[in-house]
Protein backbone atom coordinates (compact mmCIF):
# COMPACT_ATOMS: atom_id res chain seq x y z
CA UNK A 1 0.00 0.00 0.00
CA UNK A 2 1.56 3.21 -0.97
CA UNK A 3 2.43 5.67 1.96
CA UNK A 4 1.40 8.95 -0.58
CA UNK A 5 -1.23 10.92 0.22
CA UNK A 6 -4.07 11.76 -2.74
CA UNK A 7 -3.43 13.96 -5.45
CA UNK A 8 -6.18 15.95 -7.35
CA UNK A 9 -5.77 18.19 -10.13
CA UNK A 10 -7.92 21.01 -10.96
CA UNK A 11 -7.80 21.88 -14.70
CA UNK A 12 -10.07 24.13 -17.19
CA UNK A 13 -9.59 27.36 -18.96
CA UNK A 14 -9.07 30.71 -17.25
CA UNK A 15 -12.51 31.91 -15.97
CA UNK A 16 -14.11 28.23 -15.29
CA UNK A 17 -13.97 28.87 -11.20
CA UNK A 18 -11.02 25.96 -10.44
CA UNK A 19 -9.57 28.39 -8.00
CA UNK A 20 -13.13 28.37 -6.18
CA UNK A 21 -13.25 25.13 -6.29
CA UNK A 22 -9.63 24.63 -5.18
CA UNK A 23 -10.22 27.16 -2.29
CA UNK A 24 -13.27 25.97 -0.84
CA UNK A 25 -12.18 22.47 -1.23
CA UNK A 26 -8.73 22.87 0.89
CA UNK A 27 -10.61 24.54 3.81
CA UNK A 28 -12.77 21.97 3.92
CA UNK A 29 -10.30 19.30 3.69
CA UNK A 30 -7.43 20.16 4.76
CA UNK A 31 -5.55 19.04 1.68
CA UNK A 32 -3.07 22.05 0.50
CA UNK A 33 -4.29 24.14 -2.17
CA UNK A 34 -1.02 23.94 -4.73
CA UNK A 35 -1.82 27.33 -7.39
CA UNK A 36 0.62 26.41 -9.81
CA UNK A 37 0.59 30.29 -10.83
CA UNK A 38 2.11 31.14 -7.23
CA UNK A 39 5.26 28.50 -8.29
CA UNK A 40 5.74 29.81 -11.28
CA UNK A 41 6.09 33.80 -9.91
CA UNK A 42 7.57 32.76 -6.43
CA UNK A 43 10.34 30.47 -8.20
CA UNK A 44 10.39 32.83 -11.41
CA UNK A 45 10.35 29.78 -13.87
CA UNK A 46 8.21 31.69 -16.53
CA UNK A 47 9.22 33.85 -19.61
CA UNK A 48 7.30 36.99 -20.99
CA UNK A 49 6.00 36.14 -24.10
CA UNK A 50 7.09 37.67 -26.81
CA UNK A 51 3.11 38.02 -28.16
CA UNK A 52 2.47 42.17 -28.36
CA UNK A 53 -0.80 41.86 -27.86
CA UNK A 54 -0.63 39.60 -24.57
CA UNK A 55 2.79 40.71 -23.04
CA UNK A 56 1.83 39.48 -19.45
CA UNK A 57 1.63 35.62 -20.72
CA UNK A 58 4.41 34.00 -19.17
CA UNK A 59 5.70 30.57 -21.16
CA UNK A 60 6.62 28.04 -18.03
CA UNK A 61 9.64 25.79 -18.13
CA UNK A 62 7.58 22.67 -17.50
CA UNK A 63 10.51 20.96 -16.47
CA UNK A 64 11.14 22.98 -13.57
CA UNK A 65 8.16 23.61 -12.71
CA UNK A 66 8.05 19.75 -12.02
CA UNK A 67 11.26 20.05 -10.39
CA UNK A 68 9.76 22.56 -7.99
CA UNK A 69 6.89 20.32 -6.56
CA UNK A 70 8.07 17.05 -7.36
CA UNK A 71 8.59 16.57 -3.41
CA UNK A 72 4.95 17.92 -3.47
CA UNK A 73 3.41 15.41 -5.36
CA UNK A 74 5.64 12.67 -4.18
CA UNK A 75 4.08 13.29 -0.42
CA UNK A 76 0.78 14.01 -1.92
CA UNK A 77 -2.34 15.69 -0.01
CA UNK A 78 -2.01 18.51 -2.59
CA UNK A 79 -5.11 19.92 -4.66
CA UNK A 80 -3.30 21.52 -7.98
CA UNK A 81 -5.01 24.21 -9.40
CA UNK A 82 -3.73 24.88 -13.18
CA UNK A 83 -4.93 25.28 -16.98
CA UNK A 84 -3.39 21.94 -17.73
CA UNK A 85 -2.94 18.57 -16.32
CA UNK A 86 -1.02 16.65 -18.65
CA UNK A 87 2.22 17.50 -17.41
CA UNK A 88 1.72 15.73 -13.71
CA UNK A 89 2.78 12.46 -13.76
CA UNK A 90 -0.35 9.79 -13.66
CA UNK A 91 1.42 7.97 -11.02
CA UNK A 92 1.33 10.85 -9.12
CA UNK A 93 -2.36 11.92 -10.01
CA UNK A 94 -5.56 10.36 -8.56
CA UNK A 95 -8.35 12.62 -9.57
CA UNK A 96 -8.93 14.84 -12.14
CA UNK A 97 -11.25 17.47 -12.04
CA UNK A 98 -12.17 19.20 -15.52
CA UNK A 99 -13.97 22.30 -14.72
CA UNK A 100 -16.82 23.37 -17.71
CA UNK A 101 -18.41 26.71 -17.73
CA UNK A 102 -21.03 27.58 -20.24
CA UNK A 103 -19.78 29.82 -22.45
CA UNK A 104 -22.04 32.88 -22.11
CA UNK A 105 -21.19 32.86 -18.09
CA UNK A 106 -17.35 32.47 -19.72
CA UNK A 107 -17.18 34.90 -21.21
CA UNK A 108 -18.59 37.50 -19.36
CA UNK A 109 -15.76 36.05 -16.37
CA UNK A 110 -13.34 37.11 -18.79
CA UNK A 111 -14.60 40.16 -20.27
CA UNK A 112 -14.73 41.38 -16.41
CA UNK A 113 -11.44 40.02 -15.75
CA UNK A 114 -9.98 42.59 -18.52
CA UNK A 115 -9.13 39.78 -21.30
CA UNK A 116 -8.24 41.54 -24.99
CA UNK A 117 -10.08 40.17 -28.08
CA UNK A 118 -7.62 37.99 -28.82
CA UNK A 119 -6.82 36.30 -25.58
CA UNK A 120 -10.66 36.19 -24.77
CA UNK A 121 -11.18 34.62 -28.00
CA UNK A 122 -8.42 31.99 -27.60
CA UNK A 123 -10.02 30.92 -24.56
CA UNK A 124 -13.29 30.97 -26.02
CA UNK A 125 -12.30 28.55 -28.44
CA UNK A 126 -10.64 26.23 -26.36
CA UNK A 127 -13.63 25.75 -23.79
CA UNK A 128 -15.79 25.18 -27.07
CA UNK A 129 -13.60 23.21 -28.74
CA UNK A 130 -13.43 20.67 -25.09
CA UNK A 131 -9.18 21.19 -25.51
CA UNK A 132 -8.63 20.60 -21.78
CA UNK A 133 -10.77 17.91 -21.43
CA UNK A 134 -9.25 16.36 -24.33
CA UNK A 135 -5.99 16.83 -23.39
CA UNK A 136 -6.94 15.56 -19.99
CA UNK A 137 -8.26 11.89 -21.40
CA UNK A 138 -5.11 11.83 -23.67
CA UNK A 139 -2.71 11.94 -20.20
CA UNK A 140 -5.13 9.91 -17.49
CA UNK A 141 -7.71 6.82 -17.40
CA UNK A 142 -10.74 7.42 -17.99
CA UNK A 143 -12.12 6.38 -14.49
CA UNK A 144 -10.11 9.52 -13.41
CA UNK A 145 -11.38 11.79 -14.93
CA UNK A 146 -14.45 13.75 -13.71
CA UNK A 147 -16.40 16.47 -15.81
CA UNK A 148 -17.60 19.47 -13.67
CA UNK A 149 -20.22 22.55 -14.41
CA UNK A 150 -19.24 25.60 -12.79
CA UNK A 151 -21.80 27.96 -13.46
CA UNK A 152 -23.40 28.98 -10.02
CA UNK A 153 -22.74 29.10 -6.68
CA UNK A 154 -25.21 26.34 -5.63
CA UNK A 155 -23.15 24.30 -8.40
CA UNK A 156 -19.67 25.03 -6.86
CA UNK A 157 -20.56 23.87 -3.23
CA UNK A 158 -21.98 20.69 -4.94
CA UNK A 159 -18.93 20.12 -7.12
CA UNK A 160 -16.99 20.69 -3.39
CA UNK A 161 -19.39 18.55 -1.78
CA UNK A 162 -19.08 15.64 -4.10
CA UNK A 163 -15.24 15.79 -4.36
CA UNK A 164 -15.33 16.17 -0.94
CA UNK A 165 -17.24 12.72 -0.37
CA UNK A 166 -14.80 11.08 -3.13
CA UNK A 167 -11.79 12.50 -0.73
CA UNK A 168 -13.41 10.24 2.19
CA UNK A 169 -14.02 7.36 0.39
CA UNK A 170 -10.12 7.79 -1.33
CA UNK A 171 -8.90 7.76 2.25
CA UNK A 172 -10.58 4.83 3.41
CA UNK A 173 -10.00 2.77 0.66
CA UNK A 174 -6.33 3.42 1.57
CA UNK A 175 -6.16 2.85 4.98
CA UNK A 176 -5.90 6.59 4.85
CA UNK A 177 -8.92 7.14 7.36
CA UNK A 178 -9.32 10.17 10.23
CA UNK A 179 -5.99 9.55 12.49
CA UNK A 180 -7.59 11.49 14.63
CA UNK A 181 -10.92 9.34 15.06
CA UNK A 182 -9.04 6.42 14.86
CA UNK A 183 -6.84 7.69 17.67
CA UNK A 184 -9.92 8.36 19.65
CA UNK A 185 -11.29 5.03 19.10
CA UNK A 186 -8.07 3.27 20.26
CA UNK A 187 -8.45 5.52 23.43
CA UNK A 188 -12.17 4.46 24.07
CA UNK A 189 -11.21 0.63 23.72
CA UNK A 190 -7.98 0.65 25.95
CA UNK A 191 -10.53 2.63 28.43
CA UNK A 192 -12.99 -0.22 27.99
CA UNK A 193 -12.32 -2.17 31.26
CA UNK A 194 -13.11 -5.84 28.89
CA UNK A 195 -10.42 -4.89 25.93
CA UNK A 196 -8.08 -6.59 27.75
CA UNK A 197 -10.15 -9.67 28.73
CA UNK A 198 -12.51 -10.04 25.19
Amino acid sequence: MSTRNLNIVFTGTPGVGKTTHCQELAQRTGLHHLDINDVVKKHNIGESSNDPDDPNTKIVDEDRLLDCIENDLEDGGQIIDWHACDLFPPRLIDLVCVVRCENKVLYDRLKKRGYGEKKLQENMDCEIMEVLLQEAREAYDEGMIVELRSESTEEIDSNVERIEQWIKNWKKDHGKGDMQAQSEQEKKDEDDPMFLHG
